[in-house]
């Protein structure tokens, strides 16, 4: 189901959680797509008149795909986007890793490095 600009027209009646609207038949999976910008997104209903809540699809400029079983949608633009800060490594961070010391504080490797047993 491609949705026109005209849209809103087709509409069977708006509620609170978007325009909602009745679907051919049951369907199994769809994918949906559209500009981040909008804040588009479309919660699932198992009934008709969006009644049941199944699942939501978010749209993004990516294909998604969603799955379940539903009859009806509705579709909700203008959500503001939710931006996930980036993950924070705290004490994980490379600048701040040492390389672990030996028992013995090195000193093995120290005599490695001089020659050993024989160096002439």
């Amino acid at each position: 189901m491609e949705l026109p600009k005209t849209a809103s027209k087709m509409a069977q009646f708006t509620e609170r959680n978007g325009q909602c609207y009745d679907l051919p038949g049951t369907a199994q999976c769809g994918v949906f797509m559209a500009n981040k910008a909008d804040g588009c997104e479309a919660q699932l209903f198992r009934g008709y008149k969006c009644e049941g809540f199944t699942n939501v699809a978010v749209f993004q400029d990516e294909l998604r795909p969603v799955g379940g079983f539903f009859k009806s949608m509705a579709i909700k633009c203008g959500v503001p986007p939710i931006e996930v800060a980036p993950l924070s490594l705290g004490g994980l961070g490379a600048a701040k890793m040492q390389k672990p010391v030996p028992k013995d504080g090195g000193k093995r490797r120290a005599a490695r490095a001089g020659g050993g047993r024989d160096s002439r």
